[in-house]
């Protein structure tokens, strides 16, 4: 589950993501919401928490832009804030939130907020959903010869990966890919192309090979890390959270 999490306020941004990381979420933590505009315009994300009060444009102000996105008018969207009344949550969700919740924020808060959120996730979204996967890849391209490059992952999905340093590849480019997998006794061989740039030298790849058993194995190993990860949002009272939808 990929979460961008905006937040001017550092210390609640800081603590927020920590506990995400340790709940093996992968975070984006964002403390400028200009920033932030640019993301949710060129990245999808399974989840967004914004806090409402913020120096233009506020949470409510990326909620709406995210709902004129192409990638992102679906995600599931939470509202944090320090003005817990009806007139906030009222505005939060004529935006187009999914829910709401005050500050303080807790450990306790933040489960709920990404129960609500994790249950609002769009089948097709959690086909796309992103775990965090540090492998060593080794990639081969042809550009003039052929090229190739050790990378590290970073996350791993179903459709791709992301991966760094870039290596100097372009958008487009096609490459074949080769890593390995936990309890998968050889090599994965994959082919691929760049998808997108990732600041600040890191490439977004996605798998070409649709069939076959080396795409198999990766869908079966995200699927086993899907069923290990989304319960541990399963439980728990919401208190303190409102649902808007």
């Amino acid at each position: 589950m990929r979460v961008l999490l905006v937040d001017d306020e550092k210390d609640t941004l800081r603590a927020m993501a920590c506990f995400l990381d340790h709940s093996n979420v992968e975070a984006l933590p964002v403390a400028d919401s200009v920033e932030a505009a640019r993301h949710i315009i060129n990245q999808p994300f399974d989840a967004m928490i914004f806090d409402v009060h913020m120096p233009s444009p506020d949470g409510l102000e990326l909620t709406r832009s995210a709902r004129r996105t192409s990638l992102n008018n679906t995600t599931p969207i939470g509202l944090i804030t320090g003005f817990d009344d009806t007139e906030t949550q009222s505005k939060g969700s004529e935006a187009g939130a999914t829910c709401f919740a005050g500050k303080p924020i807790t450990p306790q808060k933040i489960r709920s907020i990404l129960y609500v959120l994790q249950r609002a996730v769009s089948p097709d979204r959690r086909k796309h959903a992103r775990l965090p996967f540090l492998t060593q890849v080794n990639c081969r391209w042809s550009s003039s010869g052929t090229r190739s490059l050790l990378a590290k992952s970073l996350n791993l999905g179903q459709g791709g990966m992301l991966l760094e340093p870039s290596g100097g590849m372009s958008v487009g480019q096609e490459l074949e890919l080769e890593f390995e997998i936990p309890l998968v006794w050889r090599p994965i061989l994959l082919r691929a192309k760049v998808d997108r740039f990732e600041q600040p030298d890191r490439i977004a790849v996605q798998f070409l090979d649709a069939a076959g058993s080396d795409f198999e194995a990766v869908q079966s190993y995200i699927a086993q890390r899907l069923h290990k990860v989304e319960p541990e949002f399963s439980s728990g009272d919401n208190q303190g959270v409102y649902s808007f939808r």
